[in-house]
């Protein structure tokens, strides 16, 4: 596949494009983005003492002025990282199938809650979940969807609260006095600091989806035993029913996996289905452990730590067709897992 898209073209093309951005970058860092500080500032200091200097609001008019124009400016790494990248991906994946389409920032969040493997800990505690480099539509009459996917949550960051709390007990002999000194009561005399917070990624990875219209009597969830940690307490909801474990190292399959499934009679077709050895065949021969569902005829798949694929830095250069490489790969690693599946269920 990869041959057939003249990548190398491609990342040349996106090379030209980059050295012209960080030209612009280089302006717009240097000249575009001080003056919009520094204009912002003065607006700031203007509008605290124009009451008492009136004639400053021709200066307030300038400043302001200056600080709209430079403000709608668009950054150069912004348009490189979203518009120049959306054009350029979307223009690859056209080329692997007009029927598939490409998004920057999309995730179909019913999918991620029906695979059952993150818990609902995971949106419960979520401030929100980005999808980068999302790929969606019809895959050989499949529908399908290929993203990295990513969870951030908020966290206390308790040196900064402690910190500040402790500056406003430093300030209140200040407030008291100033209180005593002045009859208004008008403003709130101590800044409260209160909790302050930290987001950060608690979870990240490839997320894919086939709806393969699968024949099985049972539902079923396929852990790594070591990935198990990140599934926290998975969500049965999209099961239907509370799920058994069993060991999978004395039946055969891959050692240390852990089979999650709603009915154990049906152990015996899971292990011997085309799933188990498309698995081994595109996933594990490539030392890769994916966790995967099956929910209504429904595949859904994730590999932990796996993000940042394309990284559209406008100060890093495009190294050839090596930079979209890793990202198309794992795309086709899908595509050939889910066509090894319905090549041998249709036998």
């Amino acid at each position: 596949m990869i041959e057939q898209l003249n990548l190398e073209k491609e990342a040349k093309s996106l090379e030209n494009k980059r050295r012209k951005l960080f030209v612009l970058h280089g302006l717009y860092k240097f000249i575009v983005a001080p003056i919009f500080h520094i204009a912002k500032a003065v607006s700031v200091v203007i509008i605290f003492v124009i009451v008492l200097f009136p004639p400053l609001l021709i200066y307030l008019a300038v400043s302001g002025g200056v600080c709209i124009i430079t403000g709608l400016i668009p950054a150069p790494r912004i348009i490189y990282k979203q518009s120049v990248k959306e054009k350029f991906m979307t223009r690859i994946i056209e080329n692997i199938n007009s029927a598939l389409n490409f998004s920057l920032y999309r995730i179909n969040k019913v999918n991620l809650r029906n695979a059952g493997f993150f818990g609902s800990s995971y949106f419960n505690d979520t401030k929100y979940i980005v999808g980068d480099n999302n790929i969606s539509g019809t895959w050989n009459d499949t529908a399908i969807e290929f993203s990295e996917v990513k969870f951030y949550k908020e966290t206390v960051n308790y040196s900064k609260t402690i910190g500040g709390c402790l500056l406003s007990i430093l300030l209140l002999p200040v407030f008291i006095i100033r209180g005593l000194l002045t009859s208004t009561h008008d403003d709130d005399d101590l800044p409260i600091f209160g909790v302050i917070k930290d987001e950060h990624v608690f979870y990240k990875g490839l997320f894919m989806f086939a709806d393969l219209k699968l024949d099985f009597s049972s539902n079923f969830l396929l852990i790594p035993n070591e990935k198990l940690k990140y599934t926290a307490k998975f969500s049965t909801e999209g099961f239907g029913k509370p799920l058994s474990a069993l060991k999978l190292e004395q039946v055969g399959f891959t050692d240390n996996y852990t089979l999650f499934c709603t009915n154990e009679n049906s152990e015996k077709q899971i292990l011997e289905s085309s799933i188990i050895s498309a698995i081994q065949n595109t996933y594990i021969k490539a030392n890769l452990k994916p966790i995967l569902s099956v929910v209504k005829g429904k595949v859904y798949v994730t590999i932990p730590n796996q993000g940042n694929f394309l990284n559209f830095n406008v100060a890093k250069k495009v190294g050839g067709s090596a930079f979209f490489e890793p990202y198309i790969n794992e795309f086709e690693r899908f595509q050939k897992f889910t066509e090894s599946i319905t090549s041998q269920s249709s036998k």
